[in-house]
């Protein structure tokens, strides 16, 4: 009885290992048909430049839901402006474009606010991502783009 306990552990373990992996990969051919160049960094999330800046991609499986949830994200920091200013700026991005969540964060290593901006979604398979993805990445170019204007208007 244990034995088969553990097989069917490790059985789940691995269709949900085995599935997030072949969802990435499948997103990171897709974008190098999408004429970037993906790289994979050293948390395995899917990391690629568009117009210089810098994009990353994660993809986590929901064993309770069996999808994938799947982020878009991009990183910036200001070290002008206070946290306070920095969370009121997150939140009229989010007030006013409800489709990124946008967060602000004293920096771990200096004096400065760093921010996070994703675009997240549920995908039950690659195909799912690709379909939706321009629009996700002109979301989170949009978010980045009222954030930086809030913050210095």
């Amino acid at each position: 009885m244990r034995k088969l306990l553990f097989t069917l552990l490790l059985a789940a373990v691995t269709t949900g290992l085995w599935g997030q992996t072949s969802v990435r990969d499948g997103i990171e051919q897709y974008i190098k048909n999408e004429g970037y160049i993906p790289t994979i960094d050293d948390d395995g999330d899917i990391m690629f430049k568009v117009e210089g800046e810098t994009y990353y991609i994660s993809v986590m499986y929901e064993e309770d839901e069996d999808l994938y949830y799947v982020t878009m994200t991009y990183y910036l920091y200001s070290d002008d402006v206070s946290e306070t200013q920095a969370l009121q700026a997150c939140n009229q991005v989010m007030r006013k474009y409800k489709l990124v969540q946008c967060c602000a964060f004293p920096s771990e290593d200096s004096d400065r606010i760093d921010y996070r901006i994703d675009g997240p979604c549920f995908a039950a398979n690659t195909a799912d991502y690709t379909r939706l993805f321009h629009r996700i990445l002109n979301c989170v170019q949009t978010g980045r783009k009222q954030l930086v204007n809030f913050l210095y208007e």
